[in-house]
């Protein structure tokens, strides 16, 4: 089914991968790619950090329609906090 999705925690570091289903609650909340993912990055950047450290994350998510013909719904988001703006930034 399109709505059993999961996330893979990737720790460049320590060369780790935990996999996790997205839970139902998150995606009613978060509604696409684009909404989870900007969760997934403030729940999971340490407040004050630099964006270019080591320990700031890149999210890569995708939305529910991904990987399907609808066009243009089905991308892909990458988001991160900016260098230069020390603000969170999402490309397509």
């Amino acid at each position: 089914m399109a709505l059993n999705r999961n996330i893979a925690f990737i720790d460049l570091d320590r060369n780790t991968v935990d996999i996790s289903g997205v839970p139902v609650e998150w995606r009613r909340k978060f509604l696409g790619g684009k909404g989870l993912s900007a969760y997934l990055l403030c729940k999971h950047v340490p407040k004050g950090c630099d964006p270019l450290a080591a320990e700031s994350v890149a999210v890569l998510g995708a939305g529910l329609l991904a990987g399907t013909l609808t066009s243009p719904l089905g991308y892909g988001v990458i988001m991160a906090r900016s260098p230069l703006t020390d603000m969170m930034g999402c490309t397509f």
